[in-house]
Order: C-alpha cells, then sequence, then structure tokens
C-alpha cells in the first residue's frame, strides 16, 4: 500500500508537467531515424553534459518507476508508433529522480517485420504497446510500475493549460533535421522535461483541483486519481523540484559520443499567424467536423455500430483538444461525446465521462455547451 501511494504521488506530481511532450503534428515512417553512432557533428558551441549510465543504478525495491510512452499516429490511427519514450523512476529516500530515456530508433527483436524497420518506436505499432515495453525493459533494465500514454491531441491540451506554445515547442522536440540524430533528440527531450519539472510544477500545483483533473482526464494511464491528489503537496513540499541536480539523465544505449545540453526557450512567440500552422488548423477542423457528419448521419439511419466504428478512434484521441478556438473546440468535444456514447451499446455505462465533461464546461463557463450537456445526461438517464 506505501509503494502504491508513493506511486500516485510521483506520478501525478511529475507526469502532468512532462508526458505530453513526446508527440507530433504529422507521421513518418521514421526509418531514416534508426540509430548511427558514427560521423556526429557535434556543435562547437555544445555543453557536453555529464553522463550517469555507470552510476545510476536502480533498485526496484528502492524507486518506482513510470514508463512515459509519446505516441505518434495520425487522426484516427488506432496503431501508434512510441515516438518519445521515457522512464522516470523516483528514489525517495535519496530525493532524486532518474530519467532513463531510450531513442525511438533502438533496434530490436520484431517477428516477422523487415530488418531495417525493426526498432523499437515500430514494435508499438506493429506488435502493440505490451510488446514494446517488454523490450523497453529489457533496453532500460527497469521493470516500469505504471505506464502512460499520450499523443499530440493530449499535448495540446496540457500545453495550452500551462499556457505553453506548443508548435514551436514540438518542432523542438521532435527535430529530426540535425545530424545529431535519435541520441541528441531523445536527450532533448529528457532535459525538457526536466525543465518542465523545475519551472512549471509550483504553477501548476497552485491550480484549483478542478483544473489537475482536467489534466489528468487528458492522459492515458493505469494509474488512479483519487488516492494521489492528497500526496501532492508532499512531493511539493518536499522541494525536489527547486534543485535541478535532484533530477539525472541518462540514455541506455549508451551513446558513444557526447551529447549537449540544448535547452528550449520557453519565451517563444505564439505561432498563431505562421502558414502551417493555419494550414493545419483548417486540417483537423474539417476533419473533425466530416467525423461528426459521417456519424451523425448513420446514427440518425439507426446504424448504432456503424458511427460507433466511425466516432470511436477520433474521440479517443481526443482531436478536439487540437483546436485553438475555444468555442469550436468545446463544441467538437460536445458532439464527439454525444455520438460516442448515444452510438454505444450501453450509453449509461459512460456516464462518467459525461459528468467529466460537464465539469469542465462549468471550469471553462462555456454556459452555451454546459446546457447541452446536461440535456444529454438526462437523454441518457431517461
Amino acid at each position: 500500500m506505501v509503494k502504491r501511494l508513493i506511486i500516485f504521488s510521483f506520478c501525478l506530481s511529475f507526469i502532468f508537467l512532462s508526458i505530453f511532450i513526446f508527440s507530433k503534428i504529422n507521421t513518418t515512417e521514421g526509418d531514416q531515424d534508426i540509430l548511427q553512432t558514427s560521423n556526429i557533428n557535434i556543435p562547437e558551441d555544445s555543453k557536453p553534459i555529464t553522463y550517469y549510465n555507470e552510476i545510476a543504478k536502480i533498485n526496484e525495491d528502492d524507486s518506482i518507476s513510470v514508463l512515459l510512452l509519446g505516441l505518434d499516429g495520425r487522426a484516427g490511427d488506432n496503431r501508434p508508433r512510441c515516438d518519445g519514450i521515457h522512464m522516470l523512476s523516483f528514489i525517495e529516500k535519496e530525493n532524486k529522480i532518474i530519467i532513463t530515456s531510450v531513442p525511438r530508433g533502438t533496434y530490436i527483436y520484431l517477428p516477422e517485420v523487415a530488418s531495417q524497420s525493426a526498432y523499437i518506436s515500430n514494435a508499438c505499432h506493429y506488435k502493440g504497446i505490451d510488446y514494446a515495453v517488454l523490450e523497453i525493459e529489457k533496453i532500460t533494465g527497469i521493470h516500469p510500475d505504471y505506464i502512460v500514454k499520450v499523443g499530440f491531441s493530449q499535448a495540446a491540451g496540457i500545453f495550452r493549460l500551462l499556457n505553453i506554445t506548443s508548435s514551436e515547442t514540438l518542432q523542438f522536440l521532435r527535430n529530426r533535421r540535425t545530424l545529431l540524430g535519435d541520441f541528441q533528440r531523445s536527450h532533448n527531450q529528457a532535459l525538457f522535461i526536466k525543465d518542465m519539472i523545475t519551472k512549471y510544477f509550483d504553477m501548476f500545483m497552485n491550480y484549483p483541483k478542478a483544473v489537475k483533473y482536467i489534466a489528468f482526464t487528458l492522459l492515458d494511464t493505469n494509474i488512479e486519481y483519487n488516492q494521489a491528489l492528497d500526496l501532492l503537496e508532499k512531493i511539493h513540499k518536499s522541494g525536489l523540484y527547486k534543485n535541478p541536480d535532484n533530477i539525472v539523465l541518462t540514455v541506455k544505449p549508451v551513446p558513444n559520443y557526447i551529447l549537449s545540453d540544448t535547452h528550449y526557450d520557453f519565451n517563444q512567440v505564439n505561432a498563431s499567424g505562421d502558414q502551417e500552422y493555419l494550414i493545419y488548423q483548417n486540417y483537423i477542423n474539417q476533419l473533425i467536423a466530416n467525423v461528426i457528419y459521417n456519424a451523425n448521419y448513420y446514427y440518425a439511419s439507426n446504424s448504432m455500430a456503424i458511427s460507433q466504428q466511425i466516432i470511436a478512434t477520433p474521440f479517443s484521441q481526443k482531436l478536439w483538444e487540437q483546436v485553438d478556438d475555444e468555442q469550436q473546440r468545446n463544441e467538437y468535444h460536445f458532439q464527439l461525446l454525444r455520438l460516442f456514447v448515444l452510438s454505444s451499446s450501453n450509453p449509461k455505462g459512460h456516464i462518467g465521462i459525461v459528468k467529466d465533461f460537464i465539469e469542465q464546461m462549468e471550469v471553462y463557463r462555456d454556459l452555451q455547451i454546459l446546457e447541452k450537456s446536461l440535456q444529454l445526461l438526462d437523454q441518457i438517464n431517461n
């Protein structure tokens, strides 16, 4: 029980602020990202980091480990790749976190998959999350106590809660245009997590409980919420997040060249005027509108199974979170929720997510959508 409570405290304290940064807007096969450890150009102004691969041993009896998976999938894709892989191990007696990062292009054994595509990112796509987790455990030597998965939509939602610009941030974290490749990109992600913890954890802890719960609902995880909330203050009071030296970064497999500490500039200018950004906003709005139209057509025709098939994956991906316009985003969220619940074989089984949505609209003070959601709840109950 004690270990479980520590897990809850640790996960909520740090996952809220970190796991959303591994996703990306567009999916690519990424075969060019398979790890290469030679002929690497190191920037002259890079600051070498200190590696802890030899001394950062994880004793599972004294630590709690949470595997963070950033899922890379197109809208509607129910077999995403694992684009960001980071194991956070909390060593309570040392008041320390060790982040063990696994580059996405790490070679593994993938049965019935061509050797040029046999890397850890593709394990999630071809063999499923469970298979990938076992392979990650072999690479890191660490068994995860809990797993947290997040996609681009969830990332956008939590960025919004923290008032962080998403476009430049995601470009920085998924940058594949430098010759440093997977090792540096994976380290950049881990360093970003570390910086997020030291910069935003205190601010997050001062958010109202309702906002914290909204952040938690954005995650796909096997971690419970209610038992953890009261313990967040314990982690907060420990002050771990105030000292960057308490957060140690390591990469496995161990690179044979020196990486650099490249910190993200959190003072980036909002990208709302960027042409690529505007094109993507138009695309995601049109895609969601089409999903709603098609699912509603079959729902009205009493073809519930087809309607559910159309709506299930976009709903699970929380596509509405990618829409910047708040009013439109809330409307899409409601319409997707309505169709997902009403076309299911057991609408009353989804009352919980409807109530969660009602609570969100109360927080956002969207009275029009709130009224619709209350009517939906009445429809389900009657």
